[in-house]
C-alpha cells in the first residue's frame, strides 16, 4: 500500500543518541564482566544494561513505524517486544495540539551530576472529551506523563525522540493537509527548536 504524498512517516533507525546509548550499554556490560566485584552486582549490571542494549538494538533493527501522521490521525509506535499492544492511534478529532519539548536528564553518581543528556519528546494534548487510551481509563497510559511540560498530555500520548528522527517540515506539511487547526508548539521551558 502506497502512502499518501503528504502523509508523514518516521521509522525507528540509527540516530546519534541511540548509537551512544548502545555503546554505553556495551561498555557497562564489559566493565561488569571484567572488573572484580561481588557476584550479585556483576549479574545485576550485566542483566540490566544488557537488557537496555538489547531493547535499543531490537527497536532500531525492527525499522517499524515510530510516528505517522496521515489523513486519519497520528500513530505513535510502540516498544520492540510488544509493538502491537504498545502502539497507539489518535484520530484528528481527539487532538488539540502537538507539543515538542526537550528535557535534560542528569547523569549522577551519588551527589555529583557528571553531565546531562538532552532528550526530545513529542506529545499530543488531547481534548478533554477524548476517549481513554487504556480500556477502562485507569491505566498508566491515561495518567499524566511525568516528563510532559504541561497538563493534558497523557503518558500514552507522548514518546521520546531518541530512536527516530523528527522532520518538522514534513510534519507541518501533513498537518496542513489533514489537520490545519492542530498547531505544533514548543513545550513550556523548552529548548527544542521546531
Amino acid at each position: 500500500m502506497l502512502a499518501e504524498p503528504t502523509a508523514y512517516e518516521a521509522r525507528y533507525q540509527w540516530t546519534p543518541f541511540i548509537r551512544w546509548a548502545i555503546a554505553g550499554d556495551v561498555a557497562v556490560v564489559l566493565i561488569g564482566a571484567l572488573l572484580p566485584m561481588p557476584l550479585v552486582i556483576r549479574v545485576l549490571v550485566i542483566v540490566v544494561f544488557g537488557y537496555f542494549g538489547l531493547v535499543s538494538l531490537t527497536l532500531v533493527l525492527s525499522r517499524r513505524i515510530a510516528f505517522r501522521a496521515d489523513q486519519t490521525g497520528i500513530t505513535l509506535g510502540g516498544g520492540p517486544f510488544r509493538y502491537r499492544s504498545t502502539t497507539c492511534f489518535f484520530p484528528w478529532a481527539d487532538i488539540r495540539r502537538i507539543i515538542i519539548w526537550q528535557r535534560h536528564i542528569p547523569c549522577t553518581i551519588w551527589r555529583w551530576t557528571l553531565f546531562s543528556i538532552p532528550v526530545r519528546y513529542i506529545g499530543l494534548q488531547r481534548h478533554t472529551n477524548a476517549p481513554h487510551i487504556s480500556r477502562d481509563g485507569t491505566g498508566r497510559l491515561d495518567r499524566p506523563g511525568f516528563t510532559a511540560p504541561m497538563p493534558g498530555i497523557a503518558a500514552g500520548a507522548a514518546r521520546n525522540i531518541t530512536a527516530w528522527m523528527l522532520n518538522t517540515d514534513q510534519l507541518t506539511a501533513a498537518l496542513a493537509a489533514y489537520a490545519p487547526n492542530v498547531p505544533v508548539e514548543p513545550g513550556n521551558g523548552s529548548t527544542a527548536a521546531l
